[in-house]
């Protein structure tokens, strides 16, 4: 059986290669790429990976050679989504944090924490990992909260095993 840390190693791959190949890569599992977003410098990714019939959104930042990600389970994506909502609710010209979330099941623990100010500051840290920060301009929220339905759509369609 798989770690968690295990199946996260195999997730910073296939997101590199992801982000390498521009597309959907393979990394013993299927990474699908839902939806992409720029800035300046830096380029946030919201995907699905599968592995063994398990499947979970994964949250990525590419600040050039630098990378994190975030992975959240079926039962921890509506945490994601409230944040956003919060964030969403929250913005204003000055920027303040309106909350985080902690992965769960492993010993490197990836905090996805959003603040709200003029877009959305996404920052995503771990203990091993560098820590990653994305700020999304207002004009994407749409399509990012597409992407985090069809994420939700994604999760819950995942088959049991």
């Amino acid at each position: 059986m798989q770690t968690r840390a295990h199946r996260r190693t195999i997730l910073l791959v296939a997101l590199l290669a992801g982000a390498l190949l521009g597309g959907a890569a393979y990394a013993k599992g299927q990474l699908s790429k839902l939806a992409a977003f720029t800035a300046p410098g830096a380029e946030m990714q919201v995907l699905t990976f599968e592995d063994q019939g398990k499947r979970v959104a994964l949250f990525g930042i590419i600040n050039g050679s630098t990378r994190n990600s975030f992975t959240a389970n079926l039962s921890e994506l509506p945490g994601v989504i409230e944040l956003w909502k919060k964030a969403l609710a929250a913005r204003s010209p000055a920027w303040k944090t309106v909350g985080s979330q902690s992965e769960t099941d492993t010993s490197d623990r990836s905090r996805l924490t959003l603040s709200a100010g003029p877009g959305i500051r996404f920052v995503i840290d771990s203990p091993k990992g560098q820590t990653e920060t994305f700020t999304m301009e207002n004009g994407d929220a749409a399509r990012f909260e597409e992407a985090l339905g069809k994420a939700k759509e994604a999760l819950e369609n995942a088959p049991v095993k």
